[in-house]
């Protein structure tokens, strides 16, 4: 499934303040940031 995020802060910095993205079905807002490379979650 296709999600669209909006980012604030240093994610919007590293990445963009909206991206869309393709992720499993259930997948988890962590599960995302993580994969992102967000070290918070």
């Amino acid at each position: 499934m296709k999600v669209k995020i909006r980012l604030y802060g240093e994610l919007a910095l590293k990445h963009r303040a909206e991206i869309e993205l393709k992720v499993r079905d259930g997948a988890t807002i962590g599960e995302i940031l993580k994969n992102m490379g967000d070290k918070r979650c």
